[in-house]
C-alpha cells in the first residue's frame, strides 16, 4: 500500500466538505475515480490535514464489479459517521449499473454486500457530495487499527479491493 500524506491551513468552517478537505486541492473525486479496469489499483492511503484544524484519512482501492471489472474509489475513513457506507452519486450509479445495490422493501434500505456480508448503504449527505464515506461500522467490520506512524491504518486482513465477494 502507498502512503501519502498532505496539509493545509485553513480559517473555514468544518461542518462540511470543503475544497480543501479534498487532498487533489478540488472539491471532486479523484481524477481517476470511477475509472473501469480488468485488475484493482493498488490501495492507497492518503493522510490529509488542515494544520492545527483537523485531519483526514482517505483510502483509494477498487470496487469489484464483476469477474476482472473493478471501479476505483476514494473514501473519507470517518469513525463520526455512524452507518456503513456513504456513497456519491456517482459511486451509487456505478454500483447500481453493476446491479451491486439491493433494497429491502420491507425496511425501505438499500445495501450491498462486503466481505460476504449486509452493508448497510445510504447517499452521503449534500453537505458531504461528493465524498464516499467509510463509516465507524464498517470500518471495525474491516478491522481498522490506527497507528501513529506510518502507514496510520492498516487492516486484520489484506484489502486489495472491496465488493460482495472478496477475501
Amino acid at each position: 500500500m502507498s502512503i501519502m500524506s498532505t496539509a493545509y491551513d485553513s480559517e473555514q468552517q468544518l461542518d462540511r466538505l470543503l475544497p480543501e478537505d479534498f487532498p487533489w486541492q478540488k472539491q471532486e473525486p479523484h481524477p481517476d475515480d470511477y475509472s473501469i479496469s480488468s485488475s484493482p489499483i493498488e490501495p492507497q492511503l492518503v493522510y490529509h490535514q488542515y494544520r492545527g484544524r483537523h485531519n483526514r484519512l482517505w483510502l483509494r482501492l477498487s470496487w469489484r464489479l464483476a469477474a476482472e471489472k473493478f471501479a476505483a474509489m476514494s473514501f473519507i475513513l470517518d469513525t463520526g459517521a455512524p452507518r456503513h457506507l456513504y456513497l456519491s452519486n456517482k459511486a451509487l450509479q456505478v454500483l447500481e449499473e453493476a446491479q451491486l445495490t439491493c433494497v429491502s422493501d420491507d425496511l425501505d434500505i438499500a445495501y450491498v454486500y462486503v466481505l460476504g456480508r449486509k452493508c448497510l448503504v445510504e447517499a452521503a449527505p449534500q453537505a458531504q457530495q461528493p465524498a464516499n464515506i467509510i463509516g465507524l461500522e464498517m470500518l471495525k467490520r474491516l478491522g481498522v487499527q490506527l497507528h501513529d506512524a506510518e502507514p496510520h491504518v492498516t487492516f486484520e486482513k489484506p484489502l486489495p479491493y472491496i465488493g460482495p465477494d472478496e477475501l
